[in-house]
């Protein structure tokens, strides 16, 4: 889990996020769908080449560094 855990998980405790889920670094998705949840299913569709692989990249290096 890595280093000073505790102060994390201290620090987020005394400052809870609005979003309860997994953010997805994209505020106004976030809000509106409260993060992602445990049993959603977000589908990403969109036509060929328009950034589609770019924003789950970007948004799995966002949770996973979050």
């Amino acid at each position: 889990m890595g280093d000073k855990l505790g102060e994390r998980l201290q620090a987020r405790a005394e400052q809870p996020e609005e979003v309860p889920g997994l953010p997805t670094g994209w505020a106004k998705f976030d809000k509106a769908t409260r993060g992602g949840q445990a049993g959603d299913l977000i589908i990403v569709n969109a036509e060929s080449k328009t950034g589609k692989s770019v924003t789950l990249l970007n948004w799995a290096t966002y949770q996973s560094v979050s």
